[in-house]
């Protein structure tokens, strides 16, 4: 037979406290609010990186995936991919627009087998 949790005494070392013997403390709401954030900013990071993961391996099959996404490229910086140029048995390549409005061509690398240019995927950019 199961005993019930409020029936088992709570020890701790090796004093056995009673309900009676509990102390409460005050847990401030904006401590808790203010830990929930912080957990949640965490979890978002999470799905932010996961999602960017599943984009990158969806460019494998579809490079267009990537189009407007806002990439951090080694040795470049930070842009956007503005065009594909994708040629039968050739490296595909993407043009991106960095921050002083230059224009690169690179094969990024989205995988083992395809392309040089190591970049990590920062955020999609929308146009309204």
């Amino acid at each position: 037979k199961a005993q019930d949790n409020n029936s088992l005494p709570r020890t701790f070392s090796n004093h056995t406290m009673n309900d009676s013997e509990i102390i409460h403390d005050d847990i401030d709401n904006n401590s808790v609010s203010s830990a929930l954030t912080d957990i949640k900013s965490i979890v978002d990071v999470n799905d932010t990186i996961t999602n960017n993961n599943a984009v990158v391996i969806k460019s494998i099959k579809n490079p267009y995936v990537l189009m407007n996404w806002k990439v951090s490229v080694t040795g470049y910086g930070i842009g956007t991919i503005i065009d594909v140029e994708r040629r039968k048995f050739q490296t595909t390549k993407y043009k991106i627009k960095f921050s002083r409005n230059n224009i690169e061509v690179l094969a990024l690398k989205r995988s083992e087998k395809k392309g040089k240019i190591p970049f990590v995927l920062l955020s999609k950019e929308t146009f309204n």
